[in-house]
C-alpha cells in the first residue's frame, strides 16, 4: 500500500518533533556546562607555618553569587579529622542552602562564607583548634559561629574542657575572679565589660566552657560577640593562676610537662655553650680590628649591667622611671623580628632601662621566637603589624582578619601571650579596619625616616628636631643603620629628660 498525504504529513510532524526534542536536550546541556563554568573552585594542602607536622587544607570556590574561603587543619590521625570536616561540611550545607533560598536577593551583592582555624600547641602531642565561621548573605545579615577542639595526637583522641576544669561551687567563684581582673586590667575591654554577663555565663549550670582552650604556659577564654562584652573578647590567664580549678589528672601533667620543658631548656643551654666555644675557637684567628674592639665594648657593657644587677641602682632608677613629673616618649620599632639586629636593639633598651614597643610581623616571629620571648621577659610590649605586611585597605573582611589572626597566632606562641596593640602598615586604616582588628590602633608622631636615609647621623636630627612631652617615635630594628644610630639616640633622649617607656604607657596620660 502506497503512504497518502496524511501518512507523509504525520511523519514530517514527527520528525520535527524529534528533532527539536534533540535541540532542546542539547541546549539544556550546554546551559549546564556554561552553568558550571559560572564556579570556580580551588583546593590545596601545605604544612602549618608554624606547626610543620600538620596540614593545613585550603578550599576556595566562586560563583555569580557567592564566594567561598575555607581553611582547616588535617591531622595524620583521620579520627583527629573528623570534627573539623563535620564543622566545614555543616557550615558549607547551611550556606549554600540559604543562597539557594536567597537568590533573587544575591543578583546585586555577593554572599559570602569565610571559614578560618586558629591553632594552638600546648605539648608535642596536645594541639588546641578553633574554628570560626562568618557567614554573610549581606553586610546586614552575617551570623558568626566558632567552635573550639582539642586534640591529643599521641593517642588520637579529643579532649573535652570539662577533663581539664575540675567543676566545683568553689572554682567557679575563683575563674569568675581570675576573669573579672582580666576584664578590668585590658585597655580593650574594660569600658564595654559586664560584670553582670560575665557572672551568668560563669555561674550557668549548663555551662561545659567549651570556649575555652589551652596555649603555650595558659588558658585562653574566647567570648562571642555579645556574650560578655559587646563585642568579641579573647582572656588569656597564665597556668600558674589557673592549677586550683584543675584537675588532678591535668596538675600532674601540667608539672611532668614544665619539667620536661626545664630539662629540655637546660640541655639546649649547654649545647648552645659548647658551640658557642667552639665558634669562638674557629674564628678567633680571622676577626678584625672592629671586630675585637665590638666584642671588648660587649664584655665591657656585660660587666656593667652586672655590677648595675648587684646594686641598688635599678631600684632608684625605677622610682625615677615612675615619676608622674618626667617627660615621657615612646620607642616604638616595626618590621622586626630580626635575628642580628633587635637583640642588640634590646641590649641598648636594657642598658639604659629603657622600655619599647616592637610591632611585629609575624611572618618573622616563629623563626625568631626566643628573640620575641626575651621582648616579653624584660618587659616590653608586644604589638601586631599584621602577617606579611599587606595593605589592609585593599583586602576583603576575610583577609583582614588572617592577616591580624595569623600575626596573633605567631606572637602568642612564640611569647605566651597576645599583641596589645595593631600598628596597620603603611598607617593605612579606616573604621572598618579597627572595627575588625578589635586592638587599639597605633600610629606615631615622629617619623625618624630611618628606612629612607640608613643614616644614624640623620636618624638623631628627626628625633631632636620633632620629639616632644608624648611622642611616639617611628623605628625599624631590621635595618643595621638603625641599630648603631640607636646609642645617640638614647644618649639624647635620656640626656633631654625624658622617660622611655611603652605606648600603653603613653596612652594612659
Amino acid at each position: 500500500m502506497k503512504p497518502t498525504k496524511l501518512t507523509y504529513g504525520i511523519l514530517i510532524v514527527i520528525g520535527l518533533i524529534a528533532i527539536g526534542l534533540t535541540v532542546s536536550s542539547l541546549f539544556k546541556s550546554i546551559d549546564k556546562d556554561v552553568a558550571a563554568t559560572h564556579t570556580t573552585a580551588s583546593s590545596e594542602k601545605k604544612a602549618h607555618p608554624n606547626y610543620p607536622e600538620v596540614q593545613v587544607v585550603t578550599e576556595k570556590a566562586h560563583d555569580k553569587v557567592y564566594s567561598m574561603e575555607i581553611d582547616y587543619p588535617q591531622f595524620q590521625s583521620k579520627k583527629l579529622n573528623q570534627k573539623m570536616k563535620e564543622f566545614v561540611k555543616i557550615a558549607k550545607e547551611d550556606f549554600l542552602h540559604d543562597v539557594e533560598k536567597n537568590k533573587q536577593q544575591l543578583k546585586s551583592q555577593e554572599a559570602t562564607l569565610a571559614i578560618r582555624s586558629d591553632m594552638q600547641k600546648f605539648s608535642d602531642h596536645i594541639y588546641s583548634v578553633a574554628m570560626h565561621e562568618k557567614s554573610c548573605l549581606h553586610e546586614k545579615q552575617c551570623q558568626d559561629l566558632s567552635d573550639i577542639i582539642i586534640v591529643d595526637s599521641k593517642n588520637s583522641n579529643y579532649i573535652d574542657q570539662t577533663d581539664i576544669l575540675q567543676d566545683t561551687e568553689q572554682n567557679r567563684d575563683t575563674l569568675f575572679q581570675l576573669l573579672k581582673h582580666a576584664f578590668e586590667q585590658s585597655d580593650t575591654y574594660r569600658e564595654h565589660f559586664s560584670r553582670k554577663k560575665l557572672s551568668e555565663w560563669v555561674y550557668d549550670k549548663d555551662n561545659n566552657f567549651s570556649n575555652m582552650y589551652l596555649a603555650d604556659e595558659s588558658i585562653v577564654f574566647q567570648f562571642d560577640n555579645n556574650k560578655v562584652i559587646d563585642k568579641e573578647a579573647e582572656i588569656t590567664i597564665p597556668l600558674s593562676k589557673m592549677q586550683d580549678v584543675l584537675t588532678d589528672e591535668w596538675k600532674d601533667m601540667i608539672r611532668d610537662e614544665s619539667t620536661e620543658d626545664s630539662n629540655n631548656t637546660e640541655n639546649n643551654k649547654r649545647t648552645e655553650n659548647k658551640a658557642n666555644t667552639g665558634d669562638n675557637d674557629s674564628t678567633e684567628n680571622n676577626k678584625s680590628t672592629e671586630d675585637k674592639e665590638d666584642t671588648e665594648d660587649k664584655q665591657a657593657n656585660s660587666a656593667i649591667k652586672q655590677e648595675e644587677k648587684n646594686s641598688n641602682s635599678s631600684s632608684v632608677n625605677e622610682e625615677k622611671r615612675h615619676s608622674s613629673n618626667q617627660k615621657r616618649v615612646a620607642l616604638t620599632f616595626d618590621d622586626g623580628p630580626h635575628p642580628q639586629n633587635t637583640p642588640k636593639v634590646l641590649d641598648l633598651l636594657k642598658q639604659y632601662n629603657a622600655k619599647a614597643t616592637f610591632f611585629m610581623l609575624g611572618n618573622k616571629v616563629a623563626a625568631n621566637a626566643t628573640v620575641v620571648k626575651r621582648m616579653k621577659d624584660e618587659g616590653h610590649e608586644l604589638g601586631n603589624h599584621t602577617w606579611s605586611h599587606k595593605d589592609l585597605t585593599k583586602l576583603g573582611v576575610a583577609g583582614i582578619r588572617q592577616e591580624i589572626d595569623k600575626a596573633n597566632e605567631a606572637i602568642r606562641n612564640a611569647a605566651g601571650k597576645n599583641s596589645t596593640l595593631f600598628r596597620p602598615p603603611y598607617g593605612a586604616t579606616n573604621g572598618n579596619i579597627e572595627q575588625i582588628v578589635g586592638l587599639p590602633s597605633i600610629l606615631w608622631t615622629v617619623d625618624t625616616r630611618d628606612w629612607e636615609s640608613l643614616d644614624p647621623v640623620a636618624i638623631l636630627n628627626e628625633v631632636k628636631s620633632h620629639t616632644t612631652d608624648g611622642s611616639i617615635l617611628l623605628m625599624h630594628d631590621i635595618h643595621t643603620s638603625t641599630v648603631n644610630g640607636m646609642q645617640s639616640v638614647l644618649d639624647y633622649l635620656v640626656g633631654e629628660g625624658y622617660e622611655l617607656v611603652t605606648v600603653s604607657e603613653i596612652r594612659k596620660n
